[in-house]
């Protein structure tokens, strides 16, 4: 099994923003193709620069840039629930599962491939295909696997220590770059203008 380099997986992120710039031009937006292309859009969303709902979404950005650059690379359990859409929904339904097991305190933790299958959608991938990405999570460490007590036909899936301690860290990872941007002031912001309209902030609604 890999170990995890815990210097990638708990390194506080930096919370400056990115100093790339877009490549020399013209210095109005009349200049830019973009804004040539969607110019109310341009228009639009200039205005409402410095609002709560574009801080907002700006700092959302800058974060997962961050992370997805500064925190994925070269650790394997980053890497497994990103591969695709489909390990994703497997992690976030396996941890959401574990929290509510928690906080009703049953422990009842374990899912089994039919419920996966059912998350995901019946879409794709098979049955087959899931049970490999689950398999390849096991060899990783990453899952666990146990027989039900109940029905020894069943193989449940459970995670790990490596799991839980992952998914907290990703999640207070999060939490920590966004208050040490201000976020309470923004969510203050958001608040405010979704109370007073609930439509407010959606792409390309004049209600922000």
């Amino acid at each position: 099994m890999n170990k995890v380099d815990k210097s990638k997986l708990y390194k506080k992120l930096e919370t400056a923003p990115f100093e790339d710039k877009p490549p020399a031009a013209g210095k109005h937006k009349r200049e830019s193709q973009f804004y040539d292309i969607y110019p109310e859009l341009c228009d639009f969303f200039m205005e409402k620069a410095g609002s709560p709902w574009s801080t907002y979404f700006m700092l959302k950005a800058r974060y997962r840039r961050r992370m997805l650059r500064d925190q994925t690379i070269d650790n394997f359990v980053y890497e497994f629930f990103n591969k695709n859409v489909y390990h994703n929904i497997i992690g976030s339904f396996m941890i959401d599962r574990f929290w509510r097991a928690m906080e009703d305190r049953t422990a009842n933790v374990g899912v089994i491939v039919d419920e996966i299958y059912d998350e995901i959608g019946k879409t794709h991938p098979t049955k087959r295909t899931i049970r490999d990405y689950m398999e390849e999570g096991v060899s990783l460490g990453i899952f666990g696997e146990a027989r039900s007590r109940f029905n020894k036909t069943l193989l449940k899936y459970y995670p790990t220590k490596l799991m839980i301690e992952h998914f907290m860290q990703y999640y207070r990872q999060e939490f920590i770059f966004l208050k040490d941007n201000n976020i309470t002031p923004i969510v203050k912001g958001v608040t405010d203008r979704l109370d007073k309209n609930p439509d407010s902030g959606q792409f390309l609604k004049d209600t922000t």
